[in-house]
């Protein structure tokens, strides 16, 4: 399992025994308190950009008016549904991004 040493910053593969967790590659031992599990090797902008996208297309699934609406783009143009999601989900992503950046 992935996590971030408190201490360094350092990402580490660590395995769980007996409440400590051990670093195989660096032989090295932690415990619980010294690591973080809430990490990520993604840049913060390409993480952002994922999670918005994720939040997206949630938000798309549940608006049965959206979804109509998908539906009958999909039956006039013969492109699929997940495809149109995903696209729709991508341009109010990057719409928030090129907003954020713009206001804060």
């Amino acid at each position: 399992m992935r996590a971030k040493v408190k201490e360094t910053g350092n990402i580490v593969e660590v395995i769980e025994s007996n409440n400590i967790w051990h670093d195989k590659l660096n032989d090295e031992y932690y415990f619980l308190s010294d690591l973080d599990f809430n990490c990520s090797d993604m840049p913060s902008e390409q993480l952002m950009r994922y999670e918005l996208l994720k939040i997206s297309i949630q938000g798309i699934l549940s608006s049965d008016r959206l979804m109509d609406g998908i539906y009958n783009t999909s039956k006039e143009s013969n492109i699929d549904v997940e495809s149109i999601i995903v696209k729709t989900a991508r341009g109010l992503t990057d719409e928030a991004i090129k907003q954020f950046k713009e206001n804060y």
